[in-house]
């Protein structure tokens, strides 16, 4: 991500705004997604995210519509250095992605993922797959001795 942006900097300094824009759009995200997790994430060092120091269990939907599994695929642009994970923007700038439960595996060593029914809303809201998930997922690790 550091070369990105870079680049976004130095065609916000020549007067392209909308990279200023995506730039900060970009940061509040990350930064609301630390917040609202309360997880020990820091911010990235040398363009990649540190690792949790414990297991992530990703819980995704096909039926998401704010995070489907695969959006705007393929980019018209990609970033030029490797990363592990496949993503870009498409020909309006906004950002697209090939596999967003393999992009999270970024921030894990011990890392699965598993899809569950439901819209986004629904995935946050009282009935929701996920916490019934979690509380399984919690019990295993007790029963495990790794809690």
């Amino acid at each position: 991500y550091a070369q990105t942006f870079d680049r976004w900097e130095r065609y916000a300094q020549k007067g392209q705004s909308e990279y200023a824009e995506r730039m900060q759009s970009f940061a509040r995200s990350l930064g609301a997604d630390i917040a609202f997790c309360d997880a020990p994430l820091s911010r990235l060092q040398n363009g990649m995210p540190e690792k949790l120091p414990c297991p992530l269990h990703f819980f995704h939907s096909n039926e998401d519509e704010n995070w489907p599994p695969q959006l705007r695929w393929p980019p018209a642009e990609q970033p030029s250095e490797c990363t592990e994970d496949e993503w870009g923007w498409d020909a309006k700038g906004w950002p697209c992605y090939r596999d967003l439960a393999k992009s999270w595996q970024l921030y894990s060593d011990c890392f699965a993922s598993a899809l569950v029914p439901g819209g986004h809303g629904e995935l946050g809201g009282p009935l929701s797959p996920i916490p019934d998930q979690i509380c399984s997922d919690l019990t295993s690790l007790l029963k495990l001795g790794q809690l």
